[in-house]
């Protein structure tokens, strides 16, 4: 959470106050100003805050497997328990990894071009 609210207000600090001064000239209220003004210009950093606050609680694993039931797991404790002593099955580890990592790498794909300009803080000119 301190990463990605470091992250969004890096973000924002880098978003030109001309903008908003010329919505207020053109007689927008500060609602208008945020919906129509601020909100598509911070996309790129609000996608990869959301995809960073995604991945965080995706692959959360120590309070999952602190405070739930034995009987009711997160996918990351479940893979944990495939792990044994003496063995392991490496067939099923491998599917359950699978599973695990296929929502991850589809919001990655689908949200990659706002990720690398959202990291970049360059999307602005000044």
């Amino acid at each position: 959470m301190p990463f990605n609210t470091w992250l969004l207000k890096t973000y924002m600090d880098n978003i030109p106050t001309s903008y908003e001064e010329a919505a207020m000239m053109d007689g927008a209220s500060s609602w208008r100003i945020v919906w129509e003004v601020i909100l598509p210009l911070s996309k790129a950093g609000l996608v990869t805050v959301l995809v960073f606050s995604f991945l965080a609680g995706w692959t959360e694993f120590i309070v999952a497997q602190l405070l739930l039931d034995a009987d009711k797991y997160t996918l990351p404790v479940g893979l944990y328990s495939l792990v044994g002593k003496y063995s392991t099955p490496w067939a099923r580890f491998s599917t359950f990894a699978l599973t695990f990592a296929t929502p991850i790498m589809l919001v990655y794909l689908f949200a990659q071009r706002y990720i690398e300009s959202g990291l970049s803080f360059g999307g602005m000119e000044g």
